[in-house]
């Protein structure tokens, strides 16, 4: 058994989920440490990079990062093809509305998009910004039907969707 100097926040933190062995080191890694920030919980990780003698040379990163205190776009893409049945829309509609109701206490703003063989833009972050209801964004957002072309539409909203800052 060999003992590692792991930061505080390391509690229960288990190795061996990332081996790396370059020449007689070894880097071993482990995505088990548990940052809470505001209602939002995020896994992050340390790697250990060990001698021969599986002795600490270095620990990376030092410390994790802080809790992003920076604005966060998510733009949301949802398949409205004849593939979704309409009551499993509905479902997903509720999903994103409680999923944009949990991110409302920090600085998240929304864009959503949905496609078929069509592209419809619902509303954009500064539509968002204006409303910021879900329920009420999410009621007008009618299912389009008709085939599927994901590639399209993931590729599409890449380009469409503009940067705007918070």
């Amino acid at each position: 058994m060999f003992l590692l100097s792991g930061p505080p926040d390391a509690v229960n933190m288990s190795l061996g989920l990332s081996l790396a062995a370059q020449g007689s080191n070894l880097l071993a890694c482990g995505p088990t440490v548990h940052q809470a920030c505001g209602e939002n919980m995020y896994i992050k990780g340390y790697c250990f990079l060990l001698d021969q003698s599986l002795r600490q040379l270095q620990r990376i990163p030092d410390t994790l990062a802080e809790c992003p205190r920076h604005a966060t776009d998510i733009a949301l893409l949802i398949d409205g093809s004849s593939s979704i049945q309409r009551v499993d829309f509905e479902k997903m509609k509720k999903f994103l509305s409680e999923i944009m109701k949990r991110f409302r206490s920090i600085d998240t703003q929304f864009a959503l998009m949905q496609y078929s063989h069509r592209f419809r833009d619902h509303f954009d972050f500064s539509q968002y910004r204006k409303s910021s209801d879900p329920d009420s964004l999410l009621k007008s957002v009618l299912q389009l039907r008709g085939v599927t072309h994901t590639a399209s539409a993931i590729q599409k909203v890449v380009w469409v969707l503009p940067s705007s800052p918070c």
